[in-house]
Formats: C-alpha cells, sequence, structure tokens
C-alpha cells in the first residue's frame, strides 16, 4: 500500500489526474480517485493541486502543508512551492525577460570560476521539428512516443520555449555540475516571477546521442548539453506545497 490516500472529500474535478505524470490516478462513478500504486512515483502533483484538499500523502494533510503562495519573494516559499510544471499558455515570453532570466545566472557558483557554459533559448518552431525527431529516434525504446509527442507534446509540454545549457568539448569535465547549480537558480527565479519551469531531460538524453538534433540547434557534435529547461507562463496553479519525508542527518565529532 503506497503512502497516498484520496480521502472522502474528493469531489471527482479530475484535476490531480490531469496533472499525473505516471497517469496512476483515475477517476470511478464521476466522482472518487483511484490510484494505481504500482505506477505512483509520490511526487505529490495530485496533492498539490487538489482544490479541495481531498489527498493526503505520507499522513500528512493538506493543511499541514499551506504556503502563502502570494509571497513569492521569500525564499523558503520559493523552494517549499516549486513544482515542475507541465501545462503552459502558448503564448512566448518577452525576449527580454528570457534574456534577464539567463544574465542573472552569472552569479551562480562555477567550478574553479571557469564560468564555460553557453546558452541557446528554442522557440515553438524548432521545439516541435526537434520534439518529432527525438519522438522518432526513441521509438525503439518508446514505442507509442511519436504518437504520444504529436498529441501530448511529450517532449516539451507544451513550453514556449526551451533553454539549453551547454558546454564545448574543452570544458565537459565541470560543464555537468556548473549547469545542475544554473538551472537550479535560474527555475527558482522564475518561480518568483510567476514563470514556470520543468527539466526537459528527453533533450538532454537523446541530443548527446544524435548529431541530427545537435545540427539542428547549431551545436557542434562534440559540444555536451549538460541541460535544458522547458520555460513559459503556467496555464495552472499549485494549490499548496507538498508533504516530504524528511531526511535523516548524521552528525560526526
Amino acid at each position: 500500500m503506497i503512502p497516498l490516500r484520496v480521502t472522502s472529500g474528493c469531489i471527482g474535478c479530475g484535476q490531480c489526474v490531469m496533472q499525473c505524470p505516471t497517469r496512476c490516478l483515475m477517476i470511478r462513478n464521476g466522482k472518487r480517485v483511484y490510484v494505481s500504486s504500482e505506477n505512483c512515483s509520490l511526487c505529490g502533483h495530485c496533492f498539490a493541486i487538489c482544490p479541495v484538499g481531498a489527498i493526503e500523502i505520507f499522513n500528512m494533510t493538506a493543511d499541514q502543508c499551506q504556503v502563502d503562495i502570494k509571497n513569492l519573494q521569500n525564499i523558503d516559499t520559493i523552494i517549499k512551492y516549486r513544482r515542475s510544471i507541465r501545462k503552459y499558455n502558448p503564448e512566448p515570453l518577452q525576449r527580454e525577460v528570457l534574456e534577464q532570466l539567463v544574465d542573472f545566472t552569472k552569479y551562480a557558483p562555477s567550478a574553479c570560476n571557469f564560468r564555460p557554459l553557453r546558452f541557446l533559448c528554442l522557440s515553438r518552431h524548432c521545439m516541435d521539428e526537434v520534439g518529432a525527431m527525438i519522438a522518432r529516434e526513441m521509438s525503439g525504446q518508446f514505442p507509442k512516443l511519436p504518437q504520444q509527442q504529436d498529441q501530448l507534446d511529450i517532449v516539451f509540454r507544451g513550453a514556449p520555449h526551451c533553454i539549453v545549457i551547454y558546454v564545448e568539448s574543452n570544458h565537459t569535465h565541470t560543464g555537468m555540475d556548473d549547469a545542475i547549480i544554473t538551472m537550479t537558480q535560474l527555475e527558482l527565479l522564475a518561480q518568483s516571477k510567476g514563470i514556470g519551469t520543468f527539466w526537459a531531460g528527453m533533450l538532454k538524453t537523446q541530443g548527446n546521442l544524435s548529431a541530427q538534433i545537435k545540427q539542428r540547434i547549431n551545436l557542434q557534435e562534440d559540444d555536451m548539453i549538460c541541460g535544458c529547461l522547458g520555460i513559459g507562463m503556467p496555464a495552472l496553479k499549485y494549490k499548496r506545497s507538498v508533504g516530504r519525508i524528511p531526511y535523516h542527518v548524521d552528525f560526526l565529532e
């Protein structure tokens, strides 16, 4: 039995079903939501989106995980409230907004202060082409992916932009760590401005294996893609943070 429970307060609105990335939720008899424990990853999206707080996770209720979402200038709130957004308004962000977000990452830590990162911002036209390429190239592993990509945009989740962070071949030894730090800070900064993000792992994974994809996004074959961040204005808002099990810390003297 998984530590996720739908209570009798469920109104069957289906918002949690639509936001479940593993498709483990379903509505029966037009009302209650049921959970398939085999697929649930305990990401907490259903818990965070439920408008009436009818889902419990790790024995925590919605009331225990409230945050002041009107105060997204507070770093504690930003970290607790951060979600991977998978549904976006299609309107693109202004170029100046994207430039300012990327420019702010110059303050992020960098190994040995080499600062080797390079940035690309893909538009929707490019993303449509690249998404189809990824789906075709990964169809041997995921046979349904081309159809799903055509219908649902599995690769980019409908985001109007994707920021690609890469390094040239002579900086691959520090690039990955720098990129992870930068992406984390970039997405928290974006959230403080009401902008949503998610880590587009399919482009990173397949892009590093595919000369054709690199060519389409104007990278050299020996460049290394270190991270990809889908970004845009969210088409929905989560209601609360999500319950998490505390980490255990050992202290040594």
